[in-house]
């Protein structure tokens, strides 16, 4: 799995009730890990898509960009960050 991080700057209330109206209109079949990360200057999102190709291809499309003006969110800053090589929830390992 290849993750990615979106970054929206603001207020970080206003922001998650945007981000709850884009996470409703997403199937959660999608959601195979996802993290979302308030501080005071807004939101940060960790997300992993099955491939890199698949992450670039989404996130660079003009339909997520549609996407998250309808449900209100500001311009996003995206960076790839890596395949994921392990990841520990609760102190035990899961497959990425």
């Amino acid at each position: 799995m290849f993750m990615g991080h979106y970054r929206f700057n603001g207020n970080p209330d206003a922001l998650l009730i945007a981000y709850r109206r884009l996470v409703e209109m997403v199937p959660k079949s999608n959601l195979l890990f996802h993290v979302c990360v308030a501080d005071q200057n807004g939101l940060s999102i960790y997300d992993a898509c099955p491939t890199e190709e698949i992450f670039r291809g989404f996130s660079g499309s003009s339909d997520f960009r549609t996407l998250l003006r309808e449900v209100g969110l500001p311009e996003v800053t995206v960076t790839p960050l890596g395949e994921i090589q392990r990841v520990y929830i609760n102190g035990e390992q899961s497959t990425p």
